[in-house]
């Protein structure tokens, strides 16, 4: 008889790596596997681990970064983190170790594959972050939100919590249809994009006839959301005002994905996989410095497959967005564009991981 799955799952740093995170361990806990999350300090408050039916304990792993002192600290901090992981594995004793991803993952692994533990990684990008590149070769199985599979990797998906796979079934069951007056739901994340917010102002100033055919929800951060609210109020005629929602967080915003018909985003990882399980057509405009250039990977990904147009600048030109809603606007490109999109949803992603993880950690 096959002993129960005991998964120690290590994510930390943003919601990018914790939300995937999330979901495997929500779904561990569903297949009556025990579960211990590994996270690190500053994620203490991430609203996400509220009411969880598994542990969450953090380690000081420490942070990747081209600081000096952080250079020479970086030996000891690690053996630290290594040690604090180290004593977490052999209390739990985990049949299987998955990491996704990042700095907080390192010492966790390199903790696993000095215990023999069976190491899975989980890369939520188009192109593999340094501890991937670092940690593939000693990992049993690397799962892959976008790319190519090759003998030590498979292409899964990015994994979703249970309860966002149930509320965006029926979006993706059913075809959409291009509605009189369609809302685009722009994403700048919950921290805002300065860049997307402008490029928005600007495209409400200067094409005020498009903007007036469309209505407009805009999570512009907690930071940038007033401050976009105050420029729509002075800068903008009254009827265009009143197409327009700005908000800076908002802890349930799939309501508002239920709401869209069109996606206007960064282009992580967290936001294609989303915007996909809704089959919303996208315009994405990659975050110019993001690490190795993977926002730009990960848009090309969806424009190959035909659910995306990309903008790809560093300025707040309008133009692009312009065009590539005057373009998702016309009825058989929309159709074609969601049908794209529900193609490249994967909501069983977290189930196809388990099963591959539970396979390969119990022979």
């Amino acid at each position: 008889m096959k002993e129960t799955a005991r998964l120690l799952i290590v994510a930390g740093g943003t919601g990018g790596h914790i939300s995937p995170g999330l979901a495997l361990a929500e779904e561990a806990v569903a297949r009556k596997a025990e579960v211990l999350f590994l996270s690190i300090p500053r994620n203490r408050g991430y609203a996400g681990f509220a009411g969880m039916p598994f542990t969450v304990e953090f380690y000081d792993a420490p942070a990747l970064k081209k600081d000096i002192r952080m250079v020479l600290r970086f030996p000891f901090d690690f053996f630290r983190a290594l040690k604090q992981a180290s004593a977490v594995i052999r209390h739990f004793q985990p049949t299987a170790v998955i990491a996704l991803g990042g700095y907080p993952s390192l010492p966790a692994a390199a903790a696993a594959i000095l215990a023999k533990k069976p190491l899975f990684l989980c890369e939520q990008n188009a192109v593999a972050g340094k501890v991937t590149r670092m940690l593939k070769r000693f990992a049993a199985m690397t799962f892959l939100t976008f790319g190519e599979e090759d003998a030590s990797s498979m292409l899964t998906g990015n994994p979703v919590r249970i309860k966002l796979r149930k509320r965006a079934a029926p979006y993706l069951k059913k075809k959409r249809t291009l509605r009189a007056h369609p809302t685009v739901l722009a994403l700048g994340g919950s921290q805002g994009a300065a860049q997307l917010n402008e490029m928005l102002m600007r495209l409400w100033v200067e094409y005020p006839e498009l903007a007036m055919r469309l209505n407009w929800i805009v999570q512009a951060g907690a930071s940038l959301a007033d401050e976009l609210q105050k420029r729509v109020d002075f800068l903008l005629q009254a009827p265009l005002r009143k197409r327009i929602a700005v908000f800076g967080f908002d802890a349930d915003i799939f309501r508002h994905f239920e709401k869209a018909d069109i996606c206007f985003s960064r282009a992580g990882a967290g936001n294609i996989t989303e915007a996909v399980l809704f089959r919303l057509p996208m315009i994405l405009l990659p975050y110019p410095f993001a690490a190795d250039n993977h926002q730009r990977a990960n848009a090309e990904v969806a424009v190959r497959s035909g659910a995306a147009l990309l903008i790809d600048r560093k300025d707040t030109d309008p133009r692009e967005l312009a065009e590539a809603l005057e373009k998702l606007m016309q009825k058989s490109e929309y159709k074609k564009m969601t049908e794209r999109a529900g193609q490249l949803a994967q909501p069983e992603a977290a189930g196809r991981i388990l099963d591959e993880v539970i396979l390969r950690s119990n022979p």
